[in-house]
């Protein structure tokens, strides 16, 4: 079973997952918990289509984001007493480090998929 906790830090923040790098901003966002308990997620892209998503239904959206090419997700700086500064597109983030750990621990499949073990 995939559990949230081990993943994130004392933020909320799941910092195994990184949006692209602002510059003028000097910060790197992360998708995080709102509320300590779910991700906000827009499948379509548009701000009014929210969407509360676990911790296995949102890895399941970075395993194939082609599925939903517009989808975005909130996110916020890795550090404390920051505000979210808002949603950016899967196809942005760079997992490749959920995605190394979660196979190393055998959630996921060489191919990306979940194997049953996660489930």
């Amino acid at each position: 079973m995939l559990n949230v906790q081990d993943y994130i830090n004392e933020y909320n923040c799941l910092t195994s997952v990184s949006a692209a790098y602002n510059l003028m901003q000097g910060q790197i966002p992360h998708p995080y918990l709102v509320k300590g308990q779910y991700f906000d997620v827009s499948l379509n892209g548009r701000s009014n289509d929210k969407h509360h998503l676990s911790f296995a239904e949102f890895v399941e959206l970075l395993v194939n984001p082609s599925r939903h090419p517009s989808a975005r997700v909130r996110c916020k700086p890795n550090r404390s007493g920051t505000s979210p500064n808002g949603r950016r597109k899967l196809s942005e983030l760079d997992w490749s480090a959920l995605r190394e750990r979660l196979s190393a621990e055998g959630v996921l499949t060489k191919s990306g998929l979940f194997s049953n073990a996660a489930r």
